[in-house]
């Protein structure tokens, strides 16, 4: 992992292709945008944007990981533009799934990414069209390199991953380089760009900060699951008054990872803290929260006196969560493998999110069948591409006969790849 001296405001993704000099500049177009965004950074706030914008070619996968992928994990946030000949560029793509685990590990999923679009992409922006179809208009469009398959199979994702973001166009820039930088609009989409940088760098410190207990550390290898992330924090914000929310599976098929990368994934909108719960065996959620008492900040609260009796203490740990409630603070428990429906029961749950339902949210893991009404989230195997997806973390396939070989022995599992990870 990098250390504090390489680390970096932002990183600059794009293709070489897009960065040429034309007509007799010597600096090339990317370049140029980069330059005015770091003034329009520096008149806003005062302070230096640092960038990671490596203008090198790249030789190799070995290069690629040890310049690149460092420079990523090194940022606070990601800036991509987007054209057609970024998404024919295999080291482009790599740059933008290796963001998308960095935005997990530093607790801004779905956050920290501006996409800035530079030159239009046929269907692109157009949600009726299939992901691979749109991957096929871009094929016509570059100069796609072999192997064409890995261009078939990682250009989909991205495109589905960047429709959920805001895309912000930029195609006068492109069209008419340095000169447009000084037009009112671009500059307008400048300082907002500046300031949206500076935001996202702001919420990776504070959600580095958030207070947590002895919370088990979630997969780094973590893959797919992405809608599931998304769709659980959804669920938990729509919620307004006592958000109680469940993911349902069988044994072992990710649900606790599943709820401890959500929790790294959103930190940032829990700086009262995220809590982690075992709930095996037990009948009462007062029986599972009494376990908050041991973690240092609740411990150097309650007196002794108030630990004799299990509802004195309760009382005491509800102080201790509804303080930093009033703070404007959220807070999740996440309430691991639950076994007793009681545990969730409205009478119990509601001890807790009465202190404050907006704001203090619960998700559980259950191998529990849903009651009658329940809206919990169920949970299956991974998907065959997201099961090769977390293969190729491990180690990249040599050739696509290894690929075929693990495709196989994919299909032979069901896609309960999480037991590899």
């Amino acid at each position: 992992m990098p250390g504090d001296s390489d680390i970096r405001d932002v990183f600059i993704s794009y293709a070489r292709a897009d960065n040429d000099a034309r007509a007799g500049r010597s600096e090339g177009w990317i370049t140029d945008f980069v330059a005015t965004l770091q003034a329009e950074h520096k008149a806003a706030t005062g302070r230096e944007l640092t960038c990671f914008f490596d203008q090198e070619a790249i030789e190799s996968g070995h290069d690629w990981e040890h310049r690149i992928h460092h420079g990523v994990a090194s940022a606070s946030a990601f800036i991509a533009f987007i054209s057609p000949n970024y998404f024919a560029s295999p080291w482009c793509r790599k740059e933008w799934r290796s963001w998308i685990d960095t935005e997990i590990a530093k607790h801004v999923f779905s956050e920290a990414a501006e996409p800035i679009y530079i030159v239009p992409v046929p269907g692109l922006t157009d949600s009726g069209m299939a992901p691979a179809d749109v991957s096929a208009e871009i094929e016509k469009l570059s100069q796609v390199q072999p192997p064409r398959e890995d261009f078939l199979r990682e250009t989909p994702p991205v495109v589905s991953q960047l429709r959920k973001r805001q895309l912000q166009p930029v195609h006068d820039f492109y069209q008419k380089g340095r000169e447009a930088l000084l037009e009112l609009d671009l500059r307008k989409t400048l300082t907002r760009l500046a300031a949206k940088v500076q935001g996202h760098k702001d919420r990776v410190t504070a959600a580095a900060l958030a207070d947590h207990n002895t919370f088990p550390p979630y997969n780094k290898n973590f893959t797919g699951r992405y809608e599931e992330l998304r769709n659980l924090r959804l669920r938990l914000m729509q919620g307004s008054a006592g958000v109680v929310y469940g993911i349902q599976g069988l044994g072992g098929i990710g649900k606790t990872e599943l709820a401890l990368t959500y929790a790294q994934a959103y930190a940032g909108v829990y700086p009262g803290g995220y809590f982690y719960l075992r709930c095996e065996g037990m009948a009462s959620l007062r029986q599972a929260v009494l376990a908050l008492g041991e973690h240092a900040p609740f411990h150097d609260a309650i007196s002794d006196e108030e630990r004799k009796l299990e509802e004195t203490h309760f009382r005491a740990i509800c102080r201790c969560l509804q303080r930093r409630l009033r703070e404007g603070r959220g807070i999740l428990l996440v309430l691991d493998n639950v076994t007793d429906e009681r545990l969730v029961s409205r009478q119990q749950t509601e001890e807790l999110t009465g202190l404050d339902g907006e704001r203090l949210h619960l998700l559980f893991t259950t191998r529990l069948e849903p009651p009658a009404g329940a809206d919990w989230m169920p949970l299956g195997a991974l998907p065959e591409g997201e099961c090769m997806e977390l293969l190729e973390k491990f180690r990249a396939f040599a050739d696509e006969a290894e690929r075929g070989a693990a495709a196989e022995l994919v299909r032979g599992s069901g896609g309960w790849c999480w037991r590899w990870s």
